[in-house]
């Protein structure tokens, strides 16, 4: 699939995805594979293993089945990383009227 702006790829849900999350959900017997401390045991969630940002993949091996609380917790946890590496300030620009 080539870049896009398509609403449907943008929030993952073509038909590939749903199929590998319905997929990764039965493998994982519907179980948080997590098991963090807010944990409902009950997977309705896929999580990449290593973030497609980070060059992950959709394949199997980097997928698993996750509970609400865990998701929100892990990605909340990712974008704090996220924010602490990238910095939002420019370099300092040397001024033109000084030699």
């Amino acid at each position: 699939m080539t870049w896009n702006n398509n609403r449907e790829w943008a929030t993952g849900s073509t038909r590939t995805w749903r199929t590998k999350r319905a997929a990764t959900l039965h493998r994982d017997n519907y179980t948080c594979t997590i098991r963090g401390r807010t944990c409902t045991d009950t997977a309705t969630e896929v999580d990449h293993i290593l973030g497609k940002a980070e060059g992950g993949t959709d394949a199997a091996s980097n997928l698993r089945s996750v509970c609400k609380p865990c998701h929100q917790t892990l990605t909340s946890q990712q974008a704090q990383r996220g924010r602490a590496t990238r910095s939002n300030k420019r370099a300092p620009m040397r001024h033109p009227g000084l030699g």
